[in-house]
C-alpha cells in the first residue's frame, strides 16, 4: 500500500488497531486493579486513544512508569531485558499494561539521532506549597517566552504537580544549543521578572527544570495515564487550561 505523506499512514494503522484482536480480558490477569481499576480497562483505553499515542511514540525510545503493590517504578527497559522500551504497535502497549507499566513517556529525540532533541520541553515543577493560580501563571509566562523563541506553538502537558511545556521543532537540534536557548530566553527572564521562580533546584518555590533537554530526556504523552490516581495527562493549549480538570478512567 502506497502512502500520499505520514498523515494518512498514521491514520491508516491507527484504523486498523480497531480491529487487531483485543487480549482474553477474561483472564485473572487483565482482572487485576491498579487503583481501584481493572487492567483491561486501562488497556481499553489506550486501545481507543492509539491513534493519538502512535505519533507521539514512533521513532523513540520509552520511559514507563509501572505500579507493583502501591509502589511506583520508573523503567527504561522492558522487565527482563536490557534493551529500550519501544512500542511500535497497540499490541506492544497491551503487554506493557498487562506488567502494570501505566505512564508514557517518549524521550524527546529519536532513536537514530540521541545527540539532538526535536522537542523542546522545559518543566515547571511545583517545590511544594505553590497555588495552583501561581503555577497556572508561571505556566502561561514559560508558554509566551518559549512561544517567542521557537516561534512555534507550544503546548502544555500536565504532569505530576505541575506542567510540560513543550514545541515541537521543525528538526532536531542539539541538546546544548537547546539549553543555552531556553536558558537565555525563558529561564533567565523568567528569575527577574518573577522572583519566586529559579531554574535552580531548591532555590524557589517553582523550578523551571530543563532537564528534559538532555540524551534520554524525556516527557509525558498526552492521553498517558498519570500514577497513583490514574488521571489522564492531557495536551492542553494556553486557551483551556484555566478550565483543565483531572479527568478518571472509571
Amino acid at each position: 500500500m502506497q502512502f500520499r505523506n505520514d498523515s494518512q499512514r498514521r491514520a491508516v494503522f491507527a484504523s486498523f488497531s480497531v480491529f487487531s484482536k483485543k487480549p482474553d480480558y477474561s483472564q485473572e490477569t487483565w482482572q487485576k486493579e491498579i487503583a481501584g481499576v481493572p487492567k483491561y480497562k486501562i488497556d481499553e483505553y489506550y486501545r481507543g486513544i492509539w491513534g493519538k499515542l502512535e505519533p507521539q511514540l514512533e521513532g523513540r525510545n520509552i520511559l514507563v512508569r509501572y505500579e507493583h503493590g502501591g509502589e511506583q517504578i520508573v523503567r527504561r527497559h522492558p522487565p527482563g531485558s536490557s534493551s529500550y522500551t519501544t512500542i511500535n504497535d497497540v499490541d506492544d502497549l497491551s503487554e506493557i499494561v498487562r506488567e502494570h507499566g501505566i505512564e508514557l513517556w517518549p524521550e524527546t529525540s529519536k532513536k537514530g539521532d540521541l545527540g539532538r532533541a526535536d522537542m523542546l520541553v522545559l518543566d515547571v515543577d511545583n517545590m511544594g506549597g505553590v497555588s495552583e493560580s501561581k503555577m497556572k501563571d508561571v505556566s502561561k509566562a514559560v508558554y509566551d517566552k518559549m512561544n517567542d523563541l521557537t516561534g512555534v506553538t507550544p503546548y502544555i502537558v500536565s504532569t505530576h504537580g505541575g506542567y510540560h511545556i513543550v514545541a515541537k521543532l521543525d528538526k532536531p537540534r542539539p541538546y546544548r544549543t537547546l539549553r543555552k536557548k531556553i536558558d537565555k530566553g525563558v529561564i533567565t527572564p523568567l528569575q527577574k521578572e518573577l522572583p519566586y521562580v529559579s531554574g535552580k533546584y531548591g532555590k524557589s518555590d517553582v523550578y523551571l527544570d530543563k532537564t528534559p533537554i538532555k540524551v534520554h530526556g524525556s516527557t509525558k504523552a498526552y492521553g498517558s495515564l498519570n500514577l497513583p490516581d490514574l488521571g489522564i495527562s492531557e495536551k492542553l493549549s494556553i486557551y483551556d487550561i484555566d478550565a483543565y480538570k483531572r479527568d478518571r478512567l472509571r
